[in-house]
């Protein structure tokens, strides 16, 4: 069983879902056969679907594709495999994603690989508006913007045979506010290969940036990170609050770079727990450092494994670290965390910053086997 809503052209139908239970349903092995969809109608600016619930689903739980202007909010949704509330092709925008508890969401080996390590949310355009979501329970990721170069499916390959393709990793950030992820298996929100710049939806990328910021941001009990980011240019994060992670509050892999003129990243206005529970800080040697599992699961025995708030990026610049509280951690950062050979790092600047019960500042990589 499934609930489509599909027509050619801009408002031709007004799809209205409201006080809906769906369950046990979504068609495995079938893409496409999820519980509610909207699809490739354009813009349905009079269309939602709202408080309704949607459990124990077979194929992922609310698809937006290829549709501008749809509301999704106040919904519960729960044991969901694959992806949960998902933006299909990244030709989708304006839509509005707010207000919705998702818990338990588990992979699924019959749809795409992506669905294998799943997220509650999966943004793959970043001009729609994501406000006050509740992930409760994933295997994996709470929120992932995943910003495609160009647009895929059925709507992208239109958008190229029109000869108009936008660049959603170009896009600038919507809203994203309010949001909170816990109790996930790897990353409470996941950030991936995103540069937005004036005009960049339309490939203007010879522009000046144009700098995201995710705020308000909740994270807690996560396997390995709060935040995880790899190929970012101007992107930043601001009162967020990190608690009871893995291996660290915050990491890059890449932020900004020495060839990127007149971008800055900033993680402000933020605090960063590393226990929330436990002994104090003079009893964190070897409980917070030796025995760390790294991403690989491998064991780190070396005592640069400590949890940490922030894991600086080696290949990374413009980097601001201000008005931030870091609380019970033997070592609070990790500069040049990604840093490759014996090459270090770019300059972070920190200011106002507070520690509480904090063992020492940073702990620094020296030498390579």
């Amino acid at each position: 069983m499934q609930v489509v809503c599909s027509s050619g052209g801009d408002e031709s139908l007004v799809g209205r879902l409201s006080n809906v239970e769906v369950r046990q349903t979504g068609q495995g092995l079938k893409l496409g056969k999820y519980p509610l969809h909207f699809h490739l109608v354009g813009e349905v600016k009079q269309s939602y679907i709202a408080n309704c619930s949607v459990h124990h689903a077979n194929n992922r739980a609310i698809a937006v594709h290829g549709v501008e202007y749809l509301t999704v909010k106040h919904n519960v949704l729960l044991d969901i495999r694959g992806h949960a509330i998902f933006i299909e092709d990244g030709t989708e925008t304006r839509n509005t994603i707010a207000h919705n508890l998702i818990a338990v969401v588990r992979p699924v080996w019959s749809l795409l690989l992506v669905d294998q390590s799943p997220a509650a949310l999966w943004i793959v355009n970043p001009d729609n508006d994501v406000i006050g979501n509740v992930v409760a329970g994933s295997s994996h990721y709470g929120i992932w913007y995943r910003a495609l170069e160009k647009p895929d499916g059925i709507s992208g390959q239109t958008q190229l045979d029109e000869g108009e393709p936008t660049h959603p990793n170009w896009t600038p950030l919507a809203t994203f506010r309010g949001n909170v992820a816990h109790s996930v298996g790897r990353n409470g929100l996941k950030v991936s290969d995103y540069f937005p710049a004036v005009g960049g939806a339309l490939g203007a990328t010879d522009t000046e940036g144009q700098p995201a910021v995710f705020g308000d941001f909740v994270a807690y009990k996560t396997g390995r990170f709060g935040i995880w980011g790899e190929f970012l240019v101007d992107v930043g994060f601001d009162d967020v609050r990190l608690l009871d992670h893995g291996i660290a509050g915050i990491e890059f892999l890449y932020m900004n770079g020495r060839d990127q003129l007149w971008m800055q990243s900033a993680i402000t206005n933020s605090l960063f727990v590393g226990k929330t529970q436990g002994p104090p800080a003079s009893a964190f040697t070897g409980l917070m450092c030796e025995g760390l599992q790294d991403v690989n699961g491998a064991v780190d025995h070396d005592g640069m494994g400590c949890i940490h708030a922030l894991h600086l990026p080696g290949l990374g610049a413009e980097l601001v670290v201000a008005n931030n509280t870091f609380v019970n951690y033997e070592a609070a950062m990790y500069p040049a965390s990604w840093a490759i050979g014996i090459v270090g790092g770019y300059t972070v600047d920190c200011w106002n910053v507070s520690y509480v019960n904090v063992s020492r500042p940073i702990t620094v990589k020296i030498g390579f086997s």
